[in-house]
């Protein structure tokens, strides 16, 4: 419903979840598209950011070309059924480029969208959306409050562990975010915990609260969007049963090594990721790696919270215990 960066952010997730870093990334010469956040996550990603040329219309006549089959195409059958909500919208969208766009021969390449995004060898450069994430958070120096054993973003106010009473540290949020929590790191870089939002002059920590999703009458559609959104549903299903099912293994979360390591150095405050760790450090990370399943990195940043100090031997006990709490 808007163009602000957050959305920019969020489509950008998006497409690099399901496609993974692409060598260069194409954008118009709006303000947003400027925005310091953005050329950060494309450097850490090695991409190339390229912007429209002001005043030469030329380049963008292939995406005007996309909008005009657009609107010549499904725009016309939404207008003439009842749907209403952003959600629904994009899952018709979402099902008719797949079942229809995607699988039209072009008049020019004699080739379908599917196709020629297929052909040939290639590989797909997979991003970490975790850690892609944090490109677009802001760090702010604080110090925890005496008395109050808290620190303060704007006019919100974070209560963290009594254990960093006066300590000056980094603070770290997305801004986009409701902000219920943040995230706290030493000067130097380590993970320190989790700053909680509370009310400093209630003195409680409110428990967050999950928004109930507001209900919505089911819209009725003509049978094109219909058909577009069960074939969508019956692709989905076929490529589940004939290949690799990555909802389910995220589930199943196979978290890698080299992921696990990666993620415990950062939060260690380490240079150069995992090879920043030591020899010994990765012979333990990798047994306890081969002896654990499902770990993430919620469990381990929880796990280096728990910790009195940022050793791993103590991180790996805390850890282990919220592998077996979770199996409880």
């Amino acid at each position: 419903m808007r163009e602000n960066l957050d959305i920019l952010i969020d489509s950008l997730l998006r497409a690099w979840g399901q496609h993974g870093a692409s060598r260069e990334l194409y954008v118009d010469n709006a303000k947003i598209y400027h925005a310091s956040a953005l050329k950060l996550a494309c450097t850490e990603r090695n991409i190339k950011l390229l912007h429209r040329p002001p005043r030469e219309p030329e380049p963008g006549g292939l995406i005007e070309r996309f909008f005009q089959t657009l609107q010549m195409q499904l725009e016309q059958e939404v207008r003439a059924s009842q749907i209403l909500s952003l959600h629904e919208l994009n899952r018709v969208l979402a099902a008719w480029l797949e079942v229809d766009y995607h699988q039209r021969v072009h008049s020019e390449t004699g080739q379908s969208p599917r196709q020629r995004y297929d052909d040939g060898t290639r590989f797909t450069r997979q991003v970490d959306l975790n850690a892609a994430m944090t490109f677009f958070h802001q760090r702010e120096p604080r110090t925890v409050n005496q008395d109050h054993l808290d620190v303060r973003v704007g006019s919100v106010y974070f209560a963290v562990d009594p254990k960093l009473r006066g300590d000056r540290l980094l603070v770290q949020y997305d801004p986009f975010s409701p902000m219920d929590e943040v995230q706290l790191y030493s000067q130097d870089g380590a993970y320190l915990g989790l700053g909680r939002r509370y009310q400093r002059e209630k003195g409680e920590h409110p428990g967050s609260q999950q928004p109930s999703d507001s209900q919505r009458s089911e819209p009725i559609t003509p049978h094109y969007l219909d058909a577009l959104r069960h074939d969508h549903e019956q692709s989905k299903q076929r490529s589940r049963q004939e290949g690799f099912d990555y909802h389910s293994a995220r589930q199943r979360n196979a978290w890698s090594l080299t992921g696990f390591a990666t993620h415990t150095a950062r939060l260690l405050g380490r240079k150069g990721g995992a090879s920043g760790l030591s020899a010994d450090e990765m012979k333990v990370l990798a047994a306890f790696h081969a002896s654990h399943d499902r770990l993430n990195e919620s469990l381990l940043k929880e796990a280096f919270q728990r910790a009195d100090s940022p050793r791993l031997a103590q991180i790996l006990f805390h850890l282990q215990i919220l592998l077996q709490e979770r199996d409880l």
